[in-house]
């Protein structure tokens, strides 16, 4: 009985160290897109899609991180975008 209830339990959840998140869709005219990244259909499993495990080397582990990475790199390229002022005599 307890062989069945724990391949049952990996039968549901496979991969107990799952990092990452899910990529749900992938917007048309987007850098994913041109790269030729598919949307995975509605009907697939969280754990058939195309997953993020990281951003800039840095290690994605759930949707968390991977939000705050993202704020951390808009406020990089927003710092860099940002007009250089010269100095007038």
């Amino acid at each position: 009985m307890l062989i069945a209830i724990l391949l049952s339990i990996v039968a549901i959840y496979p991969n107990f160290t799952s990092e990452g998140v899910a990529i749900r869709t992938v917007a048309k005219n987007s850098p994913a897109d041109f790269a030729g990244m598919i949307s995975p259909k509605p009907t697939a499993t969280p754990m058939s899609r195309e997953k993020i495990i990281e951003l800039n080397n840095i290690p994605i582990k759930n949707s968390l991180d991977y939000y705050s990475v993202l704020e951390k790199m808009r406020q990089i390229n927003q710092y860099k975008s940002r007009p250089t002022r010269t100095a007038t005599s």
